[in-house]
């Protein structure tokens, strides 16, 4: 033993000698520390660029080769898996409504709560974060739901109490009265139609949502873009470019934490103000109240943004502690029935929808699939009775999921950055010249880079159509080096790079 400590004596001294050697050498001739960089932070606010020169330098005359993922890569396939059915999709779990809203918006009682004493509240937008409440009334079967958008119900049968909330698409006379002094009589207008889904990749969209894929691209004609590349990270930095054709840090500042911060309705050029300008009615939706893109980070809206907003219905959803059902129904199907309610009621006019749900997507990667049959049912539905004979028509998502287990596998991190985007163009101008002209380009730019920017182009050239007299070489290439932002129905250069389309380093793919 004494042997062993004699010799441990003499080499602690030693290994004391070489970590201090260690630690001298990297004080003294290490480059220095690992540089972090924040890209689209408000320090990098009224630079010339985002702070991020070099790593755009490096882009600049790289040509983009998409990347082609396999949906049942071996990396990732252990991930996915059919999801339970939520409660209220389980027969016989809740009972049946007591009270509801036909397609007409008539109040109507089921045939088993007919007796049934129930009192209503309608309830409206005061701001973002409250709403106002009206008097208590009694209903009965076969009265008119007219006093407003929402309404909170309390029916009393015996010793039973029953409550839900209800919501129409009540014809706004002012959208009306404005959308039809503003309509060129002469000039044909298509709609706009967009669902929007949180947290899908193109290949989770697949993997999820394949009976909506199917009818989309086979009955639809709808068109994918494969080369389709997020420009940031989360929901606003992909939203944001699609509705204004900027960044959020190339926009005035709209951080609720900061005292200067603007509304986003008096600073962000939304593309639905043009569609408003252009006699459009209009609706935007989420379905998450405290989550709400615009509203979460940034300070939201002083005035109602559209003609129709639902916000105002998922704030007292939430205030119930509802999630993804209320009673017996399926939000995501009250949610579609109000999308297909309001091009219904805005028959006569042009309308611009955009609805984009969370829900079921955002926090779980398989709980999505519960809703196929019915998103696929919905737009059958549309397609079927011509609502989408002159609608432009698309379904697409913001990113891939950023917080599951799958984004730690390089095929995860590269879907993350490939969310789903299709188009599909209205028939009705698909017959005309111009219109298989634009359907061709279309095409053609399904396999080449295209990113979030592009979509306001896109959107502006459905709004200004030119005339047959009047109409431009559609054929032209457009120029990717002086223009970020391009319209996907015209041609595209297969050489753009990310630097020229905006997408930073870190989140190009190619």
């Amino acid at each position: 033993m004494a042997k062993f400590k004699y010799r441990w004596n003499r080499i602690l001294p030693l290994i004391f000698i070489l970590l201090v050697f260690i630690f001298v050498f990297n004080a003294y001739w290490s480059p220095g520390p690992i540089k972090v960089r924040t890209i689209h932070s408000d320090k990098d606010r009224g630079k010339g660029d985002n702070g991020d020169g070099e790593m755009m330098d490096l882009l600049r005359d790289q040509k983009c080769k998409i990347p082609k993922l396999d949906i049942n890569g071996p990396e990732v396939s252990s991930f996915f898996h059919d999801p339970v059915p939520l409660e209220c999709q389980i027969p016989g779990r809740f009972e049946k409504e007591w009270l509801f809203l036909d397609d007409q918006g008539v109040i109507r009682f089921s045939e088993e709560h007919r007796k049934a004493i129930c009192q209503m509240q309608y309830f409206w937008r005061i701001d973002d974060e409250s709403n106002g409440y009206g008097e208590i009334i009694y209903v009965k079967d076969g009265d008119k739901f007219d006093g407003g958008e929402y309404a909170s119900v309390s029916c009393y049968e015996g010793w039973s109490k029953w409550t839900t909330l209800l919501w129409n698409i009540t014809p706004s006379l002012k959208a009306v009265e404005r959308a039809k002094k503003l309509r060129e009589e002469e000039k044909k207008k298509y709609n706009v139609y967009i669902l929007g889904f949180d947290s899908l990749s193109q290949m989770s969209f697949r993997r999820k949502l394949p009976k909506t894929v199917k009818f989309l691209e086979e009955t639809l004609g709808s068109v994918v873009l494969n080369g389709y590349n997020i420009v940031g990270d989360g929901t606003p930095q992909a939203l944001i470019p699609i509705l204004t054709a900027k960044t959020e840090t190339e926009l005035p500042l709209t951080r609720r934490r900061f005292s200067e911060a603007k509304y986003l309705d008096e600073v962000y050029p939304m593309i639905w103000n043009n569609y408003t300008n252009n006699g459009y009615v209009t609706m935007f939706g989420e379905d998450m109240h405290l989550y709400g893109t615009f509203s979460y980070r940034l300070k939201g809206f002083r005035q109602q943004p559209t003609d129709h907003y639902s916000r105002t219905f998922f704030r007292d959803v939430e205030s119930r502690g509802d999630k993804n059902c209320i009673n017996s129904q399926p939000i995501h199907k009250i949610w579609l029935k109000k999308s297909e309610q309001f091009m219904k009621v805005y028959k006569d006019l042009p309308r611009f929808s955009f609805m984009f749900q969370g829900l079921l997507s955002h926090d779980d990667i398989n709980l999505v699939g519960v809703e196929d049959e019915d998103v696929a049912a919905h737009l059958k539905t549309m397609n079927s009775e011509g609502l989408f004979d002159d609608s432009i028509v698309i379904v697409m998502a913001d990113h891939g999921h950023r917080f599951a287990k799958l984004r730690e596998t390089h095929q995860g991190q590269l879907e993350e950055r490939m969310p789903f985007f299709s188009i599909s163009l209205p028939k009705q101008l698909k017959m005309t010249e111009k219109g298989k002209v634009m359907e061709k380009n279309l095409r053609e730019n399904a396999e080449k880079l295209t990113s979030p920017f592009d979509i306001p182009a896109s959107l502006i050239d459905i709004l200004n159509l030119p005339d047959d007299s009047e109409e431009k070489d559609s054929n032209q290439m457009q120029d990717a080096s002086h223009q970020r932002s391009l319209s996907v129905f015209r041609p595209i250069p297969e050489d753009r790079t990310c630097a020229q389309a905006g997408i930073e380093a870190h989140w190009c793919t190619c």
